[in-house]
């Protein structure tokens, strides 16, 4: 139901992915194409492979059948090669993963320095700037535990961006913040768009879908069953609920 695998513009290709935990098949022969700029949203119910399907973007996860490209390098999914051969990726979790006993200036810094191997006043310059791009420059010397769900994200999102990604990956972004915080990293998020990145988003927000989306997948039982536009997108309300 997704497009077909290739595109001169494609970023990244997933071609006829599948993944099992032990005899449960999570993934089903699952292709698509994300071209270079666009906001992809992945939508479906609970158990519908959205964030396994994201994680093995990600690197995070290996899988058995297909083959994934990111950035013009094509890779297996085999555990020993999954993380080396992901460039320039950044990913956003559910659940923040900022270290708790950092500050939020030494979260940004670790994978520039570890990583990258940048210089640290190089690392800092750039993490301050990505602080800035979030509106979180006045937390620089704060731990994460003083700071709202909200702020903690927008930290999360600008750590992303200090690896200088070509692609941002979201997992449920802000499925863990009160209703009054969504805003805050829905109107960052908007900005990223705004400016150009290219974006996969697992999300059961609606207006997120809405507001980010060039185009929505839709997934069940591991597949991707039709693509919808933002523009006509009404999801059931038990859909919104389902996670």
């Amino acid at each position: 139901m997704a497009d077909a695998p290739g595109s001169a513009d494609a970023v990244i290709v997933m071609d006829g992915v599948s993944k099992w935990f032990g005899t449960f098949q999570v993934l089903a022969d699952v292709s698509l194409t994300v071209r270079r700029g666009e906001k992809l949203v992945l939508w479906g119910p609970s158990g519908s492979g959205k964030s396994t399907l994201i994680r093995c973007l990600a690197g995070l996860e290996p899988f058995q059948e297909g083959a994934i490209r990111v950035g013009g390098t094509q890779r297996s999914g085999s555990w020993a090669t999954r993380v080396r051969a992901v460039p320039r990726v950044g990913m956003v979790f559910q659940s923040f993963n900022l270290f708790p006993h950092l500050t939020v200036l030494r979260n940004l810094t670790l994978g520039p320095v570890d990583v990258l191997g940048l210089k640290r006043p190089e690392a800092e310059a750039r993490a301050r700037a990505m602080l800035a791009r979030v509106r979180m420059q006045d937390f620089a010397d704060r731990l994460p535990a003083r700071l709202s769900g909200g702020q903690q994200q927008r930290v999360a999102i600008a750590r992303a961006l200090c690896m200088e990604p070509d692609v941002m990956l979201f997992d449920e972004p802000t499925s863990a913040l009160d209703p009054e915080l969504k805003h805050e990293v829905i109107d960052v998020m908007a900005e990223l768009a705004r400016g150009g990145m290219t974006m996969v988003v697992v999300t059961h927000e609606p207006a997120l879908a809405r507001v980010l989306a060039d185009r929505i997948l839709t997934m069940d039982a591991g597949r991707i069953t039709g693509t919808r536009q933002p523009a006509d997108f009404a999801p059931a309300p038990d859909a919104e609920a389902a996670e």
